[in-house]
């Protein structure tokens, strides 16, 4: 899907347009959803996608897992902390091995100040996709600020940026 491809490379713009266009055609919604919903998530609108997109349930658990786990980190960022962690429960539900809500889960325990747990959750990640750049800059983002140890974060930096 175009709107997919577009969002990937940076262009937010014309992703948006062509991600409403697919959704006026009736392209499915598990597609177009979820991607509009992270396109809102990026931007930074975050009531926008609650408000849009909050009681939407789609029909495949992939889209769902997808779906809630935008929603999850909309709640969160605006200190909403029990919608978030009901939103990431009901994505993990949907689809237990759904790698971006499994990051958003060691994500949060990291939040929450549990640096280890944090990375277990993240080393559960990468044992199942070594090539997961989000989950290694995780890693990183917690040897660095959560553990002190630059050397273990600039290891897991140069490895997402081998396999970015």
């Amino acid at each position: 899907m175009l709107g997919s491809v577009l969002f990937h490379q940076g262009d937010f713009v014309a992703a948006d347009l062509e991600l409403r266009t697919a959704q006026s055609v009736h392209y499915s919604p598990d597609l177009v959803i979820p991607k509009l919903a992270a396109l809102l998530l990026a931007h930074a609108p975050y009531r926008k996608l609650i408000e849009e997109y909050a009681n939407t349930r789609l029909g495949t658990p992939s889209a769902t897992a997808d779906l809630d786990t935008s929603l999850s980190y909309a709640y969160a960022m605006l200190g909403q902390r029990d919608l978030a962690d009901a939103a990431l429960k009901a994505a993990l539900a949907a689809a237990p091995d759904f790698e971006p809500a499994l990051v958003a889960q060691a994500r949060f325990v990291a939040r929450a100040g549990d640096p280890d747990a944090a990375l277990a959750l993240a080393g559960k990640v990468l044992q199942r996709n070594p090539r997961s750049v989000e989950a290694l800059r995780l890693q990183g983002d917690v040897h660095m600020y959560l553990k002190s140890d630059p050397d273990g974060a600039l290891a897991d930096y140069r490895k997402a940026l081998e396999v970015d």
